[in-house]
């Protein structure tokens, strides 16, 4: 199991309250950066499959793995209101997915936000290395649009992105509409317990 912390924002609330010994003030800081975006945490879980395990295994691992921790995914097509695809969250927080073989990344937070991680290896045209190629990846979950927009056409300036450090042989993304606190871990189901799904409280 690992755990690393992997980018920070550029503000500590928690540090600020400890250092002006006004937790109060420290805890509407928080609320305030969390309403408008900024500041607000993302936990990144890598977990390793099998790689034979194909989409629909892996799909049914997570959500079997988060059902233990009491969290039900939804899913809601904000195009045509489908609820059997569209971006996952759950009823309190934000969700993103990527499936590569043998590797499941989830990312939660506050925010919405898109993940995307593949193995390595050369990218398609017209992207130079593959890490580029999963940043257009991670801003079309980001907004939404998904398959129905071409990799080609995202500007990287249309969102706030982060390289992940992903396990070897991946490369990965993080993509949020303004910069987040990242964190990361790596396992297997057998080895880490399902995210916190509730919000950070003030």
């Amino acid at each position: 199991v690992h755990s690393r912390l992997c980018t920070l924002g550029d503000a500590d609330p928690q540090a600020f309250g400890q250092t002006t010994r006004l937790p109060a003030l420290a805890g509407l800081l928080r609320a305030s950066m969390r309403m408008f975006g900024w500041g607000v945490g993302a936990t990144i879980t890598f977990l390793l499959t099998a790689r034979e395990l194909p989409r629909d295994g892996q799909r049914a691992l997570v959500e079997a793995w988060l059902a233990k921790g009491g969290v039900t995914l939804t899913r809601m097509c904000p195009h045509c209101g489908g609820s059997d695809h569209g971006r996952p969250r759950t009823a309190d927080r934000q969700l993103s997915l990527a499936y590569a073989d043998g590797l499941v990344t989830l990312a939660v937070a506050d925010v919405p936000i898109g993940v995307d991680a593949e193995l390595s290896g050369p990218a398609p045209a017209p992207f130079a290395d593959r890490q580029e190629w999963t940043r257009a990846e991670a801003i079309l979950k980001l907004t939404g649009e998904g398959v129905r927009r071409d990799p080609a056409s995202v500007d990287p300036g249309e969102a706030w992105t982060t390289e992940l450090p992903a396990p070897p042989g991946y490369v990965a993304t993080l993509a949020a509409r303004a910069e987040v606190e990242v964190s990361c871990r790596t396992g297997t189901v057998a080895e880490l317990d399902p995210p916190a799904t509730a919000p950070a409280g003030p």
